[in-house]
This record gives structure tokens, sequence and C-alpha cells, in this order.
């Protein structure tokens, strides 16, 4: 908050003390009269702050009266739905994705791995400044001596870290695995495949990241572009993202863009994040932001990359796809925001036979206290007469914390039960405090619903 204000009315208190004083003072001089203690109490002290509470008051008076509140004060999680704009019936297909987390490379086995409720152990290297260890996890699949650095830009190596460089190669193996079940490499078919529009490519990086990011992007502009891909792959456009929910926002940004804009153009939109660096867990230590058993709210750095490619539907998709409909976000929490995000969620759908009670749920929940107590309070609110045992997937629990990455790893595990169970399922970010969104993920419009959850 600014204190631009409260330093105005300061310095304009100086300065009416300063007026009167000067203006008594003046007065006694030119009536030739030496002020009494009593004057200069009552001129010095007394008659400036008079003047201030009048004005004051005066000034009270004349303000316009404020909104009434007979409905109650102000709720403290404010709700905003899509549906303002008209456009709440839009879907977007999810044609396909490629999950890179610490629980596995393909969405079945992080799905398995949430449903057994694995947790994040202590990792054996990274330490806090006093030497003992922390939680964390990162994926084994990759090793920093395999990073290709003739695709930086020349002279910018030296401003990476160890994050940045894991982050990378997560991300390009994700949209490699993508792309190669998407367009042909080389000279192969390439006639048939130009025909294709472009691939739109959209990067979402953390915004701690801000200054290296374009760095980053033309690492993964420089992959792509290396690998020769048919159709096209356009260069990147960058998406700073501050929380979870920014990711969703995203996804709910194109959905509203295509389906008022109809193209034949597919999207890829990629993120990926790392924590898993020195210098990231000393930042965290210092603030004392890292999650132990005396700090059970803390974070557990984690990494990933998740690439999903998407359309607007009917856009002749090779085989049925899941759609995702507009998102329900809220910028500030109060004591029941998920359940009302849920119930948001399902009414910007645009299938109105949806049932809450049919649905699956999939978070980037973690082992933090605050998060596991809110979606369980929630999950206990939204289907209180149901076991929802093994139906629930919450995938931070086993990957700890690696932003958008594990929001659009939520979509891609929904998309995926989605396909496999004919059942649709929420997806739910709750990682920022104050910042959490849900939207719905439903299967193929041929494929028959289950309206029981399937584990």
């Amino acid at each position: 908050m600014s204190q631009r204000p409260t330093v105005r009315y300061a310095f304009g208190v100086v300065v009416l003390f300063l007026s009167v004083w000067a203006i008594a003072l003046l007065y006694w001089r030119l009536a030739g009269r030496t002020p009494s203690t009593r004057d200069l109490v009552l001129v010095g002290i007394a008659l400036p702050l008079l003047v201030i509470t009048a004005f004051a008051g005066l000034r009270t008076g004349t303000m316009p009266a404020p909104a009434s509140s007979a409905a109650g004060p102000p709720a403290t999680a404010a709700t905003s739905s899509p549906a303002d704009d008209g456009e709440s019936a839009s879907t977007l297909s999810v044609l396909d994705s490629s999950l890179r987390v610490p629980a596995g490379h393909t969405t079945d086995d992080v799905a398995t791995v949430a449903r057994r409720g694995t947790l994040v152990d202590l990792h054996d290297r990274l330490k806090r400044a006093d030497g003992s260890r922390i939680f964390a996890r990162e994926d084994g699949m990759i090793s920093l001596e395999d990073f290709d650095e003739s695709l930086l830009p020349p002279g910018s190596a030296e401003k990476l870290d160890d994050e940045h460089w894991r982050a990378l190669m997560l991300a390009g193996d994700a949209l490699d695995d993508l792309l190669s079940r998407h367009a042909t490499a080389g000279d192969a078919m390439r006639s048939a495949a130009d025909a294709v529009p472009p691939v739109e490519l959209h990067v979402l990086l953390p915004a701690r990241w801000r200054e290296v990011a374009p760095i980053l992007v033309a690492w993964l502009d420089g992959r792509v572009a290396r690998a020769d891909w048919h159709p096209g792959v356009t260069a990147a456009q960058t998406h700073l993202v501050t929380h979870p929910a920014e990711a969703l926002a995203v996804l709910d940004e194109l959905n509203r863009s295509l389906n008022q804009n109809p193209l034949p153009n597919r999207h890829i939109v990629l993120a990926c994040d790392s924590w898993l660096s020195e210098s990231a867990v000393n930042i965290l230590d210092r603030l004392g932001n890292l999650y132990d058993r005396d700090h059970v709210d803390g974070m557990i750095p984690g990494e990933g990359a998740c690439a999903l490619l998407v359309a607007p539907r009917g856009n002749r998709a090779s085989a049925p796809a899941p759609g995702i409909h507009r998102i329900a976000f809220a910028t500030k929490h109060d004591d029941q925001p998920i359940e009302r995000l849920l119930d948001d969620a399902r009414r910007l759908a645009d299938d109105a036979d949806v049932k809450v009670e049919s649905c699956a749920l999939v978070s980037d929940v973690s082992q933090s206290a605050r998060q596991r107590n809110e979606i369980a309070s929630a999950i206990s609110a939204t289907w209180p007469a149901a076991d929802r045992s093994g139906h629930d997937l919450h995938l931070g629990l086993a990957n700890g914390h690696s932003g958008a990455v594990l929001t659009l790893g939520a979509v891609a595990v929904a998309a995926r039960h989605c396909l496999k169970a004919s059942q649709p399922a929420f997806v739910v970010t709750l990682a920022d405090p104050l910042s959490r969104a849900a939207l719905l993920v439903t299967p193929p419009r041929d494929a028959a619903v289950d309206s029981t959850p399937t584990a």
C-alpha cells in the first residue's frame, strides 16, 4: 500500500503549525507585546489543533457516503466468474499432453503415485545453512552434464543457475515428446505436414525468473528450430506467472479467444519450473519458507515441466478429446473457498448434465497442512456421503511445489482420467493461499459419462 497520503497529511500538519506560529510572532512583534506562557500554549499548540480538528470534521462531512452494507461486510473472497463476459459456454479440447515431474514421466504413472498418497522425503544433497537436510524432490532422470549450452545466446550461460538448466532440460524433453506424436522432424512427409497451420507455442515461466526469461525462451526456440518440426512451431509467446492460478488463467484466455475467433491452429501451453538449486534453497531458508515438521505450512521444493496440446472443440482432432471449460477464480480466500469454486466451475461448464456427485478431483495440493486441511474440508462438504478414497488425486504430495507445472499437470491427469473412466473431473489449484482457481474437465461428447467415481 502506498504511504504517500500519510506523508502528505504529516507535511500539511507541520506547515499549518509553522504558519500559525509565524502569524502569531509577527502579530506580537508589530504590537510590541511579549507573549505569556498561556499565550504560547493557546496560540502555539491549541489553535493549530483546533484548526486541524475543524478541517477534518468539515472534510468528513463533505465526503460521499459509503455504499450500504446492509447485506453484511464484504466477503473476504472475491470470486470472479468468466460468465460475466457472456461466453461461459466455451470449451477447449485437450488433444494430448506430456508431463515430466519427479513422480513420473506419464500421466498414468503420476496418477498412480498420487493415488498411493506417496510423500516427499528428505533430499540427499540439498541442505539448510545449518547443515540440516530439507524436504525436496528432484527428477532423477536428468543430468546437468547433458545440458546443451550451444542453444543459449552467446555469453548468457553464466546468468543461469542449476534450477534454470534443470527446468529447461525437463521442458525440452516434454516438448520433444509431445511434438513427436503430432509432427515429423526433418524432411519426412514434409509437404503434407506443411499444409497444416503451425503450432503456436506458449511458455509459462515463474515471475521470479523475469530477468533470465528471454534466455530461457531463446534456448527453447533454438531447440525447436533445430529439430525442424513439420508442421512448424511458432516462436514462443512468454507468460510470466506469479502464482499457479495464473496458469489456468492463460488456458482460460486461450479458451475465450479461440472460441471467439475460431482458427485451425493448435496451441502448445508449456510450463517449466525448478527449485532444485542451492541458491534457491538458501533464499527459501532465509525467508523461513521451507517446510519441516516445525513449519508444516512451508514449501517443499520440486521441479518439472508439462506441455498441453489444445485447440477449440471441433478442430478435427484425430480422436475424441476431453474438453476444459471456463475457470472460476478467487483472489482471496474465506472459510469455504474451494466448495464455492467447485460449484462455480460446474455452473460454467457448457454441459448442463454434469453433476458434482459424478466428478473426480485433481489438485496441486502438497504436504502443506493448510492445503491438506482446506482440500479435505472442501471434499467433505462437497461429497459428504461418498467414499472418496482413491478418487481424489493431489499431485503435490509426491512432487513438491513446482508452480504452474503441477497446475497444468493436474489438467493433463484430469484429461487422461476423463478418457479412461468417461468421468468428468475438477482441477483445483490452491498452492497459493490468496489466489486459487478451479475448472471442469469433461469427457468427449460422444463418451458415455460414468456417474460413479472411479479410482
